[in-house]
Protein backbone atom coordinates (compact mmCIF):
# COMPACT_ATOMS: atom_id res chain seq x y z
CA UNK A 1 0.00 0.00 0.00
CA UNK A 2 0.89 4.15 -0.39
CA UNK A 3 3.12 4.96 2.73
CA UNK A 4 1.68 8.61 3.56
CA UNK A 5 4.94 10.55 2.03
CA UNK A 6 3.97 8.80 -1.71
CA UNK A 7 0.13 9.35 -1.03
CA UNK A 8 1.30 13.37 0.06
CA UNK A 9 3.90 13.53 -3.29
CA UNK A 10 1.07 11.83 -5.46
CA UNK A 11 -1.47 14.27 -4.64
CA UNK A 12 0.99 17.55 -4.98
CA UNK A 13 2.09 16.23 -8.23
CA UNK A 14 -1.83 15.79 -9.29
CA UNK A 15 -2.83 19.03 -8.00
CA UNK A 16 0.70 20.62 -9.92
CA UNK A 17 -0.05 19.29 -13.36
CA UNK A 18 -4.06 20.39 -12.66
CA UNK A 19 -2.88 23.84 -12.05
CA UNK A 20 -0.05 23.89 -14.54
CA UNK A 21 -2.91 22.14 -17.54
CA UNK A 22 -3.82 25.40 -18.71
CA UNK A 23 -0.08 26.30 -19.83
CA UNK A 24 1.48 23.42 -20.54
CA UNK A 25 1.13 23.44 -24.37
CA UNK A 26 2.35 26.79 -24.91
CA UNK A 27 5.77 26.57 -22.61
CA UNK A 28 6.14 22.80 -24.80
CA UNK A 29 6.02 24.53 -27.66
CA UNK A 30 7.99 27.51 -26.59
CA UNK A 31 10.53 24.70 -25.51
CA UNK A 32 10.64 23.18 -28.72
CA UNK A 33 11.09 26.35 -30.44
CA UNK A 34 14.15 27.34 -28.30
CA UNK A 35 15.77 23.56 -29.37
CA UNK A 36 14.79 24.03 -33.58
CA UNK A 37 16.13 27.52 -33.65
CA UNK A 38 19.14 27.38 -31.00
CA UNK A 39 21.75 26.65 -33.97
CA UNK A 40 20.68 29.94 -35.46
CA UNK A 41 21.38 32.04 -32.50
CA UNK A 42 24.34 30.26 -31.80
CA UNK A 43 25.05 30.96 -35.60
CA UNK A 44 24.07 35.02 -35.21
CA UNK A 45 26.37 34.89 -31.99
CA UNK A 46 28.77 33.67 -33.90
CA UNK A 47 28.69 36.80 -36.47
CA UNK A 48 29.18 38.85 -33.22
CA UNK A 49 25.19 39.80 -32.93
CA UNK A 50 24.70 40.54 -29.19
CA UNK A 51 22.50 38.25 -28.23
CA UNK A 52 19.57 40.14 -27.18
CA UNK A 53 19.51 41.69 -31.16
CA UNK A 54 19.70 37.53 -32.45
CA UNK A 55 16.73 37.01 -29.88
CA UNK A 56 14.85 39.83 -31.52
CA UNK A 57 15.50 38.76 -34.91
CA UNK A 58 14.89 35.54 -34.51
CA UNK A 59 11.67 35.90 -32.79
CA UNK A 60 10.65 38.73 -35.41
CA UNK A 61 11.71 36.37 -38.52
CA UNK A 62 9.67 33.57 -36.51
CA UNK A 63 6.78 35.86 -35.99
CA UNK A 64 6.53 36.84 -39.84
CA UNK A 65 7.80 33.69 -41.59
CA UNK A 66 6.11 31.15 -39.82
CA UNK A 67 3.10 32.46 -37.19
CA UNK A 68 1.31 34.84 -39.16
CA UNK A 69 0.87 32.60 -42.29
CA UNK A 70 -0.01 29.62 -40.05
CA UNK A 71 -2.62 31.94 -38.84
CA UNK A 72 -3.73 33.09 -42.03
CA UNK A 73 -4.52 29.59 -42.66
CA UNK A 74 -6.23 28.64 -40.02
CA UNK A 75 -8.27 31.77 -40.31
CA UNK A 76 -9.05 30.81 -43.83
CA UNK A 77 -9.82 27.43 -42.96
CA UNK A 78 -12.09 28.13 -40.63
CA UNK A 79 -14.21 30.32 -43.14
CA UNK A 80 -14.14 27.58 -46.03
CA UNK A 81 -15.54 25.32 -43.04
CA UNK A 82 -18.04 28.22 -42.20
CA UNK A 83 -18.99 28.43 -45.96
CA UNK A 84 -19.38 24.72 -46.61
CA UNK A 85 -21.73 24.52 -43.17
CA UNK A 86 -23.66 27.29 -44.60
CA UNK A 87 -23.92 25.76 -48.03
CA UNK A 88 -24.87 22.22 -45.70
CA UNK A 89 -27.33 24.04 -44.72
CA UNK A 90 -28.90 25.87 -48.01
CA UNK A 91 -29.11 21.94 -49.56
CA UNK A 92 -32.72 20.53 -50.10
CA UNK A 93 -30.40 17.27 -48.93
CA UNK A 94 -29.71 18.32 -45.20
CA UNK A 95 -32.70 17.41 -43.81
CA UNK A 96 -34.49 20.57 -44.10
CA UNK A 97 -32.21 21.85 -42.73
CA UNK A 98 -32.73 20.91 -39.00
CA UNK A 99 -29.07 19.10 -37.97
CA UNK A 100 -27.11 22.22 -38.95
CA UNK A 101 -29.86 24.74 -37.54
CA UNK A 102 -29.60 22.55 -34.09
CA UNK A 103 -25.80 22.85 -34.39
CA UNK A 104 -26.12 26.58 -35.43
CA UNK A 105 -27.87 27.44 -32.20
CA UNK A 106 -25.53 26.37 -30.28
CA UNK A 107 -24.29 29.37 -28.32
CA UNK A 108 -20.41 28.52 -28.42
CA UNK A 109 -20.71 27.57 -32.22
CA UNK A 110 -22.80 30.76 -32.95
CA UNK A 111 -20.64 33.27 -31.05
CA UNK A 112 -17.86 31.52 -33.40
CA UNK A 113 -20.03 32.01 -36.51
CA UNK A 114 -20.34 35.63 -35.66
CA UNK A 115 -17.05 36.33 -35.14
CA UNK A 116 -16.15 34.80 -38.69
CA UNK A 117 -18.59 36.34 -40.39
CA UNK A 118 -17.20 39.62 -39.17
CA UNK A 119 -13.98 39.24 -41.32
Amino acid sequence: MFSNRKLFAYVVFGLLLYILWPILVPVLMGGIFAILFYPWQRKLRSWKVSSALSAALLSFGITVVILVPLGLLVALTARFGLQQVMALKDSPASLDGNLVETILTYPAVSSVVMTLQSF
